[in-house]
């Protein structure tokens, strides 16, 4: 499959060998603002769900998020049990 410039420079950001990753470790953020990319998480089957959950945990963990919510306005997670 063929990523068009917009898709790729959305994988980059998500690349540790390019600066990017869930979280910066080089910068000594404990938290980070969200993004204003959309993001799908989707885990299959029984450790699948399993790695959604935590997902969901460190992000509350590591994100600023506003007025109390329980994710970033922009991620979207969907588990699937097999």
């Amino acid at each position: 499959m063929v990523l068009n410039k917009l898709q790729q420079e959305g994988l980059d950001m998500l690349d540790l060998s390019k600066g990017g990753g869930f979280i910066n470790f080089t910068s000594n953020q404990n938290r980070l603002e969200t993004q204003e990319h959309k993001f799908l998480f989707v885990g299959l089957g029984g450790k699948g769900s399993a790695t959604i959950a935590r997902l969901k945990t460190e992000a509350c963990r590591q994100f600023e998020l506003e007025g109390g919510k329980k994710r970033p306005k922009n991620f979207e997670y969907l588990a699937i049990d097999t």
